[in-house]
């Protein structure tokens, strides 16, 4: 009976030793496994926060692109816009200066035409003047 006490005793030693093993290895499992999931959802914050961060770069180069071609078209439809006013205004001063010459022009034939006429009656002999 020693023998089997001792044998008992012995594998009641080893199975507490056992079981002592088995307890702490599933306490270090759920450790790892509540660290594993803490770094999980790190990981996972990082690529929301980096996604949130990449999304707001393309949102802003979007803005930019838009702002700047705004600004294109605004400088472009004031540019077109002068030059349209000025293009009008040397039109106008084209035309201006176009009657001002039709009439130089015609006062030029007037005083020549007076002229001519006021030299006929000066002079007695009317000539033929080839010239």
């Amino acid at each position: 009976m020693e023998t089997t006490s001792f044998v008992l005793g012995m594998l009641s030693i080893i199975a507490v030793a056992f079981m002592t093993v088995i307890v702490w290895g599933i306490v270090k499992i759920n450790k790892l496994t509540s660290e594993v999931i803490f770094i999980h959802k790190w990981i996972d914050n990082i690529v929301q926060d980096r996604d949130h961060q990449i999304q707001q770069v393309y949102k802003r180069f979007e803005e930019t692109d838009r702002t700047h071609n705004n600004d294109f078209e605004r400088s472009y439809n004031h540019i077109t816009t002068n030059f349209d006013h000025l293009d009008r205004k040397i039109n106008e001063q084209e035309r201006a200066m176009s009657l001002e010459f039709e009439r130089a022009y015609n006062q030029i034939a007037e005083c020549r035409s007076y002229t001519d006429s006021r030299i006929d009656k000066a002079t007695p002999n009317k000539q033929l003047i080839k010239g």
